[in-house]
């Protein structure tokens, strides 16, 4: 039996917005950024074509998602975490 894929690591904004049912384009007038931005700042944290968010549009999130998103959650998962797996 095969093991199945990880699954693909995106920032907690990704998540927040699809557990609400919500679409990019739903989010472009209350964080101030086009569609296009925003579907890119959720990319998976491998992605090459992943932005990360600006302080402004930080404190935008933070408040459309009543905190529940944080600047935390766009580091990418294990960043602290060296070669050997020890914590920096």
């Amino acid at each position: 039996m095969d093991t199945p894929p990880s699954p693909i690591k995106r920032p907690k904004l990704a998540l927040f917005l699809w557990e609400r049912g919500l679409r990019f384009r739903d989010v472009e007038a209350p964080l101030g950024r086009s569609y296009e931005h925003i579907r890119q700042v959720c990319l998976p944290f491998d992605d090459p074509g992943r932005k990360t968010p600006d302080e402004a549009l930080l404190g935008r999130i933070e408040a459309f998602t009543q905190g529940e998103v944080t600047r935390e959650d766009f580091d990418p998962p294990n960043a602290d975490v060296d070669a050997e797996g020890a914590t920096a």
